[in-house]
């Protein structure tokens, strides 16, 4: 086995064919987790788009706004899908080079070959007006750049790439492989990033397989899936983050649609075990995945509570969020009358258990209607009656405690 290693963090492992194993690279996370809001391509003659994400910070009771604009100047474009696989190219000959990082050299050839792309005069077109776009392009980051060195958020402006000599791409009328070589300079806060180790593992057999808007999500959630097997968004935060904007051509339902059909996508490679979307109430659904080779139930803390409303269809990781908002007596209260009177007496049909729990659960108008024990020797008051919808089922509630579905 070749055991050389390479000179920068942006370490490229490469092994024989024979044993069918996949080239793995480092992906600098920043990019991973803004990549869908860098190359998900501008609408029309755009030329700026803008990201902000607000924090409040509790203790000191301050609140920030943090802010990523992405740039071009007026004769340039900004970025879009196919560029990302370009820049990890460039990433990818950056980590066999013996120069390392600061001044990368590269020939057309063998970075269309990196992107698996024909080496007809149409793919040479496509991959410099990619590097044009990649040059042209400004990134300001307002609190949101993390520096893995100094281990804190902060604010930086940047070109993609600094500087860029494209080379000869033709040598007597042919495009070969040995022809003069270009280069080009990353920006020095992408180069210290790297250095400073804020890099993760991206297969590129994923990357080649994967439609654009599914690498976007592959690379956000591979960033965080250190924390957990598990990982759970809000919809339109998650599609925001991958590029699928809510517009009016966009609905709320063709935005479940999409992120769904990308979450598939990574189901279909193996990189994935599931990739649900939940309805949480109208308006609001989450997201859950848990990726490939763990075990969801054993990921999170389960304890009997958890245990029984997984039973009934719940994520392991909103169940134990259900216990730590809303408290296990809260959560048992609900359990048992869903367990005991709307399932065994009333024999009540719910399509989506696990949602009705969770809605009922987090729902502070949702009282439990008390029993005929419960009132002995008391005047009933009466009640009025409530219509509630929990996960598509409209679930009608009387002054007797009954429930029925309404459709």
């Amino acid at each position: 086995a070749d055991n050389t290693k390479l000179s920068t963090p942006l370490e490229v492992d490469e092994v024989s064919e024979e044993a069918n194993e996949p080239v793995i690279i480092k992906d600098e996370m920043n990019f991973a987790e803004f990549a869908g809001i860098i190359f998900r391509g501008a609408k029309e003659e755009e030329k700026l788009i803008v990201f902000e994400e607000h924090k409040t910070n509790f203790a000191s009771k301050s609140r920030t706004r943090n802010r990523l604009e992405v740039s071009c100047s007026v004769n340039s474009e900004l970025p879009i899908p196919i560029d990302q696989k370009v820049l990890l190219a460039v990433l990818t000959l950056a980590a066999r080079s013996s120069s390392g990082l600061t001044k990368i050299f590269f020939t057309q050839w063998e970075l269309l070959n990196e992107l698996g792309w024909g080496k007809d005069g149409r793919s040479y077109r496509r991959l410099k007006d990619s590097l044009n776009r990649l040059s042209s392009t400004e990134l300001r980051f307002n609190n949101l750049w993390y520096s893995n060195g100094e281990k804190r958020r902060t604010s930086s402006k940047f070109n993609i790439i600094s500087e860029i000599y494209f080379g000869e791409a033709y040598r007597e009328g042919k495009r070969v492989q040995d022809a003069d070589k270009g280069w080009l300079v990353l920006p020095s806060p992408l180069v210290k990033s790297i250095q400073d180790g804020f890099v993760k593992s991206l297969r590129l057999d994923y990357v080649r397989k994967l439609s654009d808007h599914a690498i976007f999500l592959y690379r956000l959630l591979d960033k965080h899936f250190w924390k957990s097997a598990e990982l759970e968004y809000d919809l339109i935060e998650l599609a925001s983050r991958i590029g699928v904007e809510r517009t009016k051509s966009n609905s709320l339902k063709r935005i479940r649609q999409r992120v769904q059909k990308y979450g598939e996508e990574l189901i279909t490679i193996g990189y994935l075990v599931y990739f649900n979307v939940t309805r949480v109430k109208r308006g609001e659904y989450v997201v859950t995945t848990c990726r490939a080779g763990c075990d969801p139930l054993k990921s999170a803390k389960i304890g009997t509570v958890e245990a029984r409303l997984i039973d009934h269809g719940v994520s392991p990781h909103r169940a134990s969020s259900l216990v730590e908002e809303n408290g296990e007596e809260r959560v048992l209260q609900v359990l048992r009358y869903f367990e005991t009177d709307v399932l065994v007496k009333k024999k009540t049909r719910i399509n989506n258990p696990g949602g009705w729990l969770s809605n009922a659960i987090n729902d502070p108008e949702f009282n439990i209607p008390e029993t005929k024990s419960g009132n002995l020797g008391q005047k009933q008051k009466a009640v009025k009656p409530k219509l509630k919808s929990y996960s598509g089922d409209d679930v009608y509630i009387d002054d007797k405690g009954y429930t029925f579905i309404r459709r």
